[in-house]
């Protein structure tokens, strides 16, 4: 099972990198439902689609999934947060009320 997610994550990535914007954040949703051992990859999944959906000029979505980022990580490792950060800057551009 564990695996499977991977390779999904994967497929995600690649979509994502080669451009492939709606179709990875696809892929990347499949892991906004996943609980127990996979659950780590919900987190990512936000980030990855907030950037997406960023890219793609979705204000609505890249807020909600940038949010739902911060919410799940804001207590994550050090060498971490940078990416927490990131999605708190996105954040404040494009939605003030919501960022902090």
């Amino acid at each position: 099972m564990y695996m499977r997610s991977l390779s999904r994550l994967l497929r995600a990535e690649v979509l994502h990198q080669q451009g492939e914007l709606e179709e990875a954040a696809g892929w990347y949703s499949m892991f906004a439902w996943v609980r127990g051992s996979h659950w780590s990859l919900n987190p990512w999944s936000h980030y990855r689609r907030g950037q997406i959906y960023d890219e793609l000029k979705d204000e609505e979505q890249a807020v909600r999934n940038y949010a739902k980022f911060v919410e799940q990580w804001a207590d994550a490792a050090p060498e971490l947060q940078e990416y927490v950060e990131n999605a708190r800057q996105r954040l404040e551009a494009l939605a003030p009320d919501r960022a902090r």
